[in-house]
């Protein structure tokens, strides 16, 4: 249950801050297109996705299922 409750408000910080790092970058890279100080095709400041966390994260999640199932068919009288 510890486990689960971290790795749900580890995803979830995750996951809003990527979404607000591309959601600034998005505005500012607009006003700076409207305003013609960008080349449309730089997109080299754009904010980096964390995968690596997320890969982990997945992991941590398969492994979580996994570990509850497994759990259940050792008990006695599970399934």
């Amino acid at each position: 249950m510890v486990a689960t409750l971290f790795w749900a408000l580890i995803t979830a910080g995750s996951l809003m801050y990527a979404g607000q790092a591309q959601l600034n970058w998005s505005k500012e890279y607009t006003l700076r297109l409207e305003t013609g100080y960008l080349d449309p095709h730089d997109t080299s400041d754009a904010p980096r996705l964390p995968w690596g966390i997320w890969t982990g994260l997945g992991t941590a999640y398969g492994a979580m299922m996994a570990w509850a199932i497994f759990q259940k068919r050792g008990e006695p009288g599970g399934r």
